[in-house]
């Protein structure tokens, strides 16, 4: 009997250095291993159910013609600042790179800085995201390998609870073409992954438009959301934040493109932002009744590069409100604030503030 084919090899690389044409194959230079599940291909036929047949079924003899073929996968696994990078950026959609130079002296470390992308009203294309090249392997070239053509990041999401990984979780959209790949694996970049032990949370009424790598100093946000403390480090149990482009699949199949998608266009863009709190001051209950603009940052930071420039990501949220909220604990237990924030855009510094730093000087040139 042979033996059954197992995930001990399965990976996925993105092409992460070099940006391609929507329509066209790249080449992935960047492996990461992931604990996702499989991409799913899809082919939509003709049938005859909808003709006046003598058959319950759908029957050979009925006209077969493929409709559109589609595809997409899962992406998620332990967070570095090189994923958070690339997917940020197919996610957002608008990134700049250089040099670190609010951090000392650190000459070999770069920051990226990731801002949603804005459509223009009246503007055909304006507001696209960039496309991706995906290739998908389980155990080698010859046993399952597949190339994705024109990627777009539909779904991207950060979270991290006590004593945990910080871990990444994305939705990827192809245009429906794909074939089989031999591309040998590319090098898995060497950063350590993140975790919430080296996470600081900072949570107030203000944020600064250009946040700083500060680590435990809550440097860019000011003003006191309930009591005293800005930083709330100490009492954070757990946070989840989630960009959904709202990808409407069905219209990126246009007049004269076949079977596959022409464009992958988004639709309105939907934060949803969550953060569990140990409950320790009532004020922590009034921020839903006073309805006032909160803001908040995630800061994590890893293995140092050089100088003050620390591995790591920030993670800013310049206008919020509190949506919801629920007080949860069993008896003689620890009790929480569980958060729900509608995450709102601020007139001139956006709606989410993603920096990254690394040793990698740019993305998708």
């Amino acid at each position: 009997m042979a033996g059954r084919m197992k995930g001990f090899n399965r990976w996925i690389a993105l092409n992460t250095g070099t940006g391609f044409a929507f329509g066209t194959y790249g080449t992935a230079d960047s492996a990461f291993n992931v604990t996702s599940g499989f991409w799913t291909r899809t082919v939509e036929r003709q049938d005859d159910l909808d003709e006046y047949t003598g058959y319950e079924e759908d029957t050979s003899t009925g006209t077969q013609r493929i409709l559109s073929s589609a595809d997409n996968g899962p992406m998620a696994g332990r967070a570095t600042p090189h994923v958070v990078t690339i997917l940020g950026i197919g996610a957002l959609g608008t990134w700049s790179s250089g040099t670190a130079g609010t951090l000392g002296t650190a000459a070999t470390a770069y920051r990226h800085r990731i801002r949603p992308i804005k459509g223009t009203q009246g503007t055909q294309g304006a507001g696209t995201l960039p496309a991706l090249h995906a290739t998908e392997s389980l155990s080698g070239a010859s046993d399952f390998q597949y190339d994705y053509q024109s990627v777009m990041v539909n779904s991207f999401g950060l979270s991290a609870s006590r004593k945990g990984w910080v871990e990444y979780t994305a939705e990827l959209i192809g245009n429906g073409v794909w074939r089989t790949s031999s591309l040998a694996k590319p090098s898995v970049v060497s950063e350590s992954y993140l975790k919430a032990g080296d996470c600081s949370i900072f949570f107030g009424t203000s944020l600064a438009a250009t946040p700083a790598q500060t680590k435990t100093a809550p440097g860019d946000i000011t003003g006191t959301a309930y009591g005293a403390a800005i930083e709330v480090t100490a009492r954070v149990v757990s946070f989840n934040w989630q960009v959904n482009n709202n990808n409407p699949t069905d219209q990126n199949y246009g007049f004269n493109s076949g079977t596959t998608a022409d464009h992958n266009d988004r639709g309105r863009r939907a934060q949803t932002l969550s953060m569990s709190l140990e409950l320790h001051n009532s004020g922590q209950l009034s921020l839903l009744e006073q309805q006032k603009t909160l803001a908040l940052e995630f800061e994590c930071y890893g293995e140092l590069i050089e100088s003050s420039a620390y591995y790591g990501f920030n993670l800013g949220f310049p206008s919020l409100v509190v949506e919801s909220f629920a007080v949860n604990g069993a008896p003689g237990d620890m009790v929480t604030v569980d958060y729900t924030f509608k995450v709102r855009e601020d007139t001139t510094k956006g709606s989410v503030l993603l920096d990254t730093y690394n040793i990698r000087s740019a993305y998708l040139q």
